[in-house]
């Protein structure tokens, strides 16, 4: 299949509204579907967000650091918490421009970390990762504001493409 520049115009189209709206990913996506909206220049008028400020909350030091390199790769300063307690902590220190979690995590759920998110305010994107997607996962997600619904394991493409 050929993929010329009126298709990369529509898929920029797609991706451009896509970023606008909630967008729960949770089918993998084809190899070389992938591949091709993965080489596609962002927009001029998209913000440069290099340096942007990453959070990474998972019960799994194993996910944290794979999240962290991902984002590390396209120049994001990264920071990850394996508690979401420490993490509220990190978070009335200072802001920060996106938070990537988990959902299942003992103690304190994902879930019930956005909604404090939100209740106290933040109004960081959040995109949730897990490897148990669930219709009242995406429901409570969809409520409480989050950004992305991914499903592991992570495809770091896919991760960074969110943005």
């Amino acid at each position: 299949m050929k993929f010329g520049a009126k298709d990369a115009a529509c898929l920029m189209r797609i991706l451009t509204w896509r970023r606008d709206v909630r967008h729960f990913l949770t089918d993998p996506v084809p190899e070389d579907l992938l591949d091709r909206l993965c080489s596609i220049k962002a927009p001029e008028k998209h913000p440069d967000v290099t340096g942007a400020f990453v959070y990474s909350v998972d019960d799994d030091v194993d996910n944290c650091e794979c999240i962290t390199m991902a984002f590390e790769k396209v120049s994001f300063r990264t920071k990850y918490a394996v508690r979401p307690e420490a993490a509220l902590a990190d978070f009335a220190a200072g802001p920060c421009d996106l938070v990537v979690r988990d959902v299942d995590m003992p103690g304190m759920s994902g879930l019930e970390l956005q909604a404090y998110l939100r209740n106290e305010g933040h109004k960081t994107p959040i995109i949730i990762v897990t490897a148990y997607p669930t219709a009242e996962h995406r429901t409570h997600a969809l409520k409480d504001s989050a950004t992305s619904f991914l499903t592991k394991p992570l495809d770091e493409r896919l991760l960074v493409g969110c943005l």
